[in-house]
């Protein structure tokens, strides 16, 4: 698991244009990294008002943008 986190927070910092650089796997958890790098991925699924800061409330949000984006 450790080699994990470490080569998805490679990965994910090879992707420019993001709102910030991933610095560990735990900081995934907000939905806003993932969310758009699969917006870069799949721009027409993943058009979304991403939420900012520390709520637990904007994370659920984020996640479940991602989510949705992946379902549909």
């Amino acid at each position: 698991m450790e080699e994990f986190s470490r080569d998805i927070v490679v990965w994910i910092n090879t992707f420019e244009g993001l709102s910030s650089s991933c610095s560990n796997a735990p900081s995934l958890c907000y939905g806003i990294l993932l969310t758009e790098v699969m917006a870069q991925i799949a721009p027409g699924q993943f058009e979304y008002e991403l939420t900012a800061g520390s709520s637990w409330a904007g994370h659920k949000m984020n996640l479940s943008y991602l989510v949705r984006g992946l379902e549909d």
